[in-house]
């Protein structure tokens, strides 16, 4: 979750050093974390973050948005799995046998 979280903070702030907000929301073995930027006019996400972002394995999804009613400011979002994903059972003796 660290690294989802710096990889949207960076996204936020843009190398300007401006004001961001963090919120959480956790539901149902997943989480809602939206970063954002208190700066109107800020440019958009690079594409290339927010796909490192959706490839993390625990992001279910993310995205972003820029709001008309904050002044234009950015928000980068990521939803992410808290639950380790289930391990399929090993298979047994037989089974690896039937694959020869």
């Amino acid at each position: 979750m660290g690294d989802v979280v710096a990889l949207l903070a960076a996204q936020a702030v843009q190398d300007t050093g401006g004001r961001i907000s963090l919120h959480m929301s956790p539901r149902d073995g997943q989480a809602l974390i939206v970063l954002l930027s208190h700066q109107s006019g800020r440019p958009p996400a690079d594409e290339a973050a927010m796909r490192t972002i959706a490839a993390h394995r625990t992001v279910a999804s993310c995205g972003t948005d820029t709001s008309d009613e904050a002044n234009g400011s950015l928000s980068v979002w990521a939803v992410l799995d808290l639950m380790p994903p289930k391990r399929l059972p090993a298979p047994s003796q037989s089974e690896e046998l039937s694959n020869v």
